[in-house]
């Protein structure tokens, strides 16, 4: 038997399988190419489901409103809609740039009134309620650069802000976490000289031999020192409704 070639081996030993199957087994339609479709996620699910909800008897499906009667899902979304609803704002800033030159001018954007910033104090992640009229100063800290891409002068970066500090009115200073100010990436600002459009992040090209193509010094990963056209600090010296 050793001597059989491994095909024949193969053959032989199906037909040994073949052999000790009961007559009356029952063999799956070769012919009907369909499968019943996979069902282990749902089964998944169903088996991670707490035992003392399955236990429970079925709520009223004409009833949506049967496990908490005092939240309604109407009410839920009336209130949420009411706190995210943008409205047109004009802002009197004076701002700061890397260099350290200043402008005044007017912003016209489309905030809600109030928003939930997330922050960081004490090494704590904190959710906080603001009010748009309450910032009194916004001054980015740090950016952090990230590869856009690689061509044969060199490689192209984009630096954006990822130390955000926000004092409120009343002297509470707080660190912003997420996009909670994207509109900062780019915005036009109007004065008497007539409109600029500023920016928060800037894009340089790290040659073959380390150097910067705008002739800053730094590390790819993380600045302090940001370019010198670019916004640094936000002070709002008003807010007041806009058109819209």
């Amino acid at each position: 038997m050793s001597s059989c070639p491994l095909s024949f081996r193969s053959f032989l030993a199906v037909g040994l399988m073949l052999l000790a199957l009961p007559q009356d087994a029952v063999w799956p339609d070769t012919k009907n190419k369909e499968t019943p479709r996979q069902t282990k996620s749902s089964l998944s699910l169903k088996q991670s489901r707490p035992e003392h909800i399955t236990n429970q008897e079925p709520m009223d499906q004409k009833d949506p409103n049967q496990a908490n009667p005092d939240k309604t899902p109407a009410k839920e979304s009336a209130a949420n809609s009411k706190q995210s609803q943008s409205k047109a704002w004009l802002i009197e800033l004076l701002l700061t740039l890397g260099d350290g030159r200043q402008l005044k001018g007017e912003l016209p954007v489309e905030a809600p009134e109030k928003f939930k910033l997330n922050h960081v104090k004490d090494g704590i992640q904190y959710q906080k309620e603001v009010h748009l009229a309450d910032i009194e100063r916004i001054e980015i800290e740090r950016w952090s650069g990230s590869l856009v891409s690689s061509k044969k002068q060199g490689q192209l970066y984009e630096f954006r802000p990822s130390r955000i500090m926000v004092q409120l009115r009343g002297g509470y200073t707080l660190e912003a976490l997420g996009d909670a100010f994207a509109f900062l990436g780019s915005f036009p600002v109007y004065n008497q000289n007539g409109r600029v459009q500023l920016f928060s992040f800037w894009l340089d090209l790290q040659k073959a031999d380390g150097s910067w193509y705008t002739g800053m010094s730094g590390p790819h990963s993380s600045r302090k020192i940001p370019h010198k056209d670019v916004v640094r600090v936000l002070e709002f010296k008003s807010v007041k409704p806009g058109k819209s």
